[in-house]
């Protein structure tokens, strides 16, 4: 099966265009819906606020102490079996690579550390 085959082709098609469909409809549900909404405008506008803004730091905090646990944890990984070290150089690697810089001389121990590229305006 292929995409060159018709009915392959068209049922993708049908199948983009009913979902396209099926958000228009609901769009416009939410627009028929929400005109209450326009009127109380500034309580809308407060339940966002707290519901979002307020919300945000607390996820925030909690995110960073998942974060710094599961750190912990790997570095004590990594411990257990040696391969503390070999974290730094790793990382070092991928950094370089996702800089498009995979040589060998990037990744090596004595290599002096990656310089990074100019930003564009």
């Amino acid at each position: 099966m292929t995409w060159l085959n018709p009915a392959t082709l068209g049922f993708a098609v049908r199948r983009k265009l009913a979902d396209l469909g099926a958000g228009a409809r609901l769009f416009g549900r939410l627009i028929a819906l929400g005109g209450a909404a326009f009127a109380r405008a500034r309580l809308v506008s407060e339940q966002v606020h707290l519901l979002g803004n307020l919300s945000l730091a607390i996820i925030g905090v909690s995110g960073l102490f998942v974060g710094f646990v599961l750190g912990l944890q790997g570095y004590y990984t990594l411990q257990r079996y040696g391969s503390a070290d070999a974290l730094g150089c790793w990382s070092r690697c991928r950094w370089c690579a996702s800089w498009g810089r995979s040589s060998p001389r990037c990744c090596s121990p004595g290599a002096p550390a990656p310089r990074s590229p100019p930003r564009s305006a």
